[in-house]
């Protein structure tokens, strides 16, 4: 492992895992890190994020893939058409997931057709915020894509021609943010292969326990 702001470039030829940077808690002994890539610490009272870092997407295939389709049915209508797929190992599960979807800030109202409308979805449309928000309860791994129709009804614009409507329409369409976490997975390779607990306090007896969570960030698909 190097890291881009810290260490020297390693040979091109290499497997060597490479982040784009990396930042640490201020209890986090960071010399450590840079002789032998341990991570030491005393650890304060509660919850703390011990280090956080970025690596770059080139490196790294998107867990969850979102597209869409567009098509003007009518000078007054809309339907969008959004299919989100799984592209993790099936040993996985993504849950509490929210895609946002942007339109147009003169849409009238909108109606919803889920693939498997129940409990595990729901869609609804956001007047205040102009947008589509549909939540999905968890996808496994590999699993079978979900899709969502939304048939957008316009508001009346009498003034404006079907071209010009067309080209104040399409723009306010996206982008399509998603939010979403997945357990145990592990997108960027990084894995703790050892934990060690010293100098345990006698008022407390602490549980060593490892748990990764990959959770979206600024996870956006341009329309």
């Amino acid at each position: 492992m190097f890291v881009r702001n810290r260490d020297r470039m390693p040979d091109p030829s290499s497997k060597t895992l490479a982040l784009d940077d990396i930042h640490f808690h201020p209890c986090v002994d960071a010399d450590a890190f840079d002789v032998d890539r341990s991570i030491t610490w005393s650890p304060p009272q509660g919850f703390l994020c011990v280090a956080t870092y970025r690596v770059s997407m080139a490196v790294i295939h998107p867990p969850i893939i979102v597209s869409y389709k567009i098509v003007e049915t009518s000078p007054s209508s809309v339907e969008l058409y959004l299919t989100i797929s799984p592209r993790f190992r099936e040993d996985f599960v993504a849950k509490s997931i929210t895609v946002a979807c942007p339109v147009p800030p003169f849409t009238d109202s909108v109606s919803f057709q889920l693939r498997s409308a129940g409990e595990e979805q729901m869609a609804e449309f956001s007047r205040k915020e102009s947008t589509i928000v549909w939540n999905i309860d968890q996808m496994h791994g590999t699993g079978e894509e979900e899709r969502l129709l939304a048939r957008i009804s316009l508001m009346d614009r009498p003034h404006a021609s079907s071209q010009a409507l067309g080209e104040i329409m399409m723009p306010s369409f996206g982008p399509i943010s998603v939010d979403f976490e997945i357990a145990m997975l592990l997108l960027s390779g990084t894995r703790i292969t050892q934990m060690d607990m010293h100098e345990r306090s006698e008022d407390y007896s602490p549980l060593r326990w490892v748990r990764y969570l990959t959770q979206s960030n600024s996870y956006v698909f341009r329309v």
